[in-house]
């Protein structure tokens, strides 16, 4: 065993190494956190007032304006509440306990389940609280919703189960989920009557608890999607992507618009300046139209899949657009879900088929990298000190020089046996 002493010679300190502790997270990272548990909070929050509100009254009263709640089936509350909340601590404990027990990809499989079931039901309930609306449809609102609720889980199921990794990902689906939920709760407390006959914005007419609900979770959204255009867009600037300085700045630019005119169309409802109103909406249409537009011109290698879905989603809401203004064939309500529907959809495919690159191009370097298992690797090349320090093998006794890595090392020489290394 060799061992540095203090009458031998060393590196000057300064060459040496200095080893800090990594941070277990960043403040940015401690801050996305805060931000999801929040929006967790205020989506289960808006999905239990829609599941009182129909078990509780929408049943007791078909037209869904029964004077007070406590006139239904009282049991029922409780009932929701609990399973809202085991619902709620199954998501929080998962990605906790799965890692401990062994069982990581379980419990992201459990995650990725619980993500589409939140969106199915969200699906569900909205069509359920506007069941008028489809009457014209074979089957009416049962199958529309049954249909609409089960395609959305296996899709969002997929999508999660993909991206699940990513914070980004993660966090602007909760922005997208918290004003579907925050809707869905407006819908099932409105006494606008129908107001899908009107337009989506309605629902933030009625200078009450339904529209605060509504107003409040798009001024929310709205407003994380203008902090985070920076974090949308991070992916590209990768050089396999070849991004144009003015495009990268454009699509910032043009999220941040999307997110703003958001901002303004819960701020101000439509109902009182509408003018004002209008134009934020148009706004956030031309904004989010620009993007779509210019997705092959703002990088030059575009994720072909970004590419295809841009273009399909160019002709859906142009179709959409004809389908309203020129043939009255939908109303303003439609085309308005529609519109809000594809942004996110886009927003959310622009993350994941960005970040999928980055970690497949990890994953190449990686492998080109890798030698085979039980091969002896070089020691690295951040070794930055010499040391002397004394053999006491019975060959090749005496002082000899060796390289220091780290605190503690071990190493084999030419003309020694293995050396043992203090700290040095």
């Amino acid at each position: 065993m060799l061992r540095s002493g203090p009458g031998l010679d060393r590196a000057p300190e300064a060459a040496l190494p200095r080893f800090r502790p990594r941070p277990s997270a960043s403040a940015g990272a401690f801050v996305g956190a805060l931000v999801r548990n929040a929006c967790r909070t205020l989506i289960l929050a808006g999905v239990l007032v829609a599941c009182v509100r129909l078990f509780v009254v929408h049943f007791h009263d078909p037209a869904g304006h029964s004077p007070a709640l406590a006139e239904g089936p009282a049991w029922l509350i409780p009932v929701v509440a609990v399973a809202v909340a085991l619902l709620a601590l199954l998501v929080a404990v998962t990605p906790i306990v799965g890692p401990i027990f062994g069982v990581l990809d379980a419990a992201l499989r459990v995650r990725a389940g619980l993500n589409g079931l939140a969106w199915g039901v969200i699906v569900m309930l909205a069509v359920q609280f506007t069941g008028d609306a489809f009457n014209a449809i074979p089957g009416g609102h049962e199958v529309v919703g049954l249909v609409l609720g089960s395609a959305m889980a296996v899709v969002t199921s997929h999508t999660h189960r993909r991206s699940v990794a990513n914070d980004t990902y993660r966090t602007f689906n909760l922005m997208a989920m918290l004003l579907a939920s925050g809707s869905l709760a407006s819908m099932s407390l409105t006494p606008t009557g129908h107001w899908w006959a009107h337009n989506f914005s309605t629902l933030g007419t009625s200078d009450d608890v339904a529209a605060m609900c509504f107003n409040g979770a798009v001024v929310l959204s709205g407003g994380g999607i203008a902090l985070m255009s920076g974090a949308l867009t991070r992916a590209l600037t990768a050089s396999r992507f070849a991004v144009r300085r003015q495009g990268l700045v454009g699509m910032r630019v043009l999220i941040s618009l999307i997110g703003v005119s958001l901002m303004g169309v819960g701020l101000v409802p439509i109902d009182g300046a509408t003018g004002l109103h209008d134009s934020f909406a148009s706004t956030a249409g031309a904004s989010f139209g620009a993007l779509v537009v210019g997705a092959r011109w703002f990088a030059r290698r575009m994720p072909r899949t970004l590419v295809v879905v841009s273009d399909v989603f160019l002709v859906f809401l142009a179709t959409a657009w004809v389908a309203y203004a020129l043939l009255s064939l939908v109303n303003l309500t439609l085309f308005e879900i529609v519109a809000f529907t594809l942004v996110f959809v886009w927003l959310i495919t622009l993350v994941v088929t960005t970040h999928r690159g980055a970690e497949q191009a990890a994953l190449a370097a990686a492998e080109r990298g890798a030698v085979p298992a039980g091969s002896r690797v070089p020691a690295p090349p951040f070794t930055l000190a010499t040391v002397r320090a004394f053999a006491l093998s019975a060959r090749d006794r005496g002082i000899s020089t060796v390289m220091a890595r780290s605190p503690r090392v071990e190493v084999e020489p030419p003309g020694l046996n293995l050396v043992s290394l203090g700290r040095t």
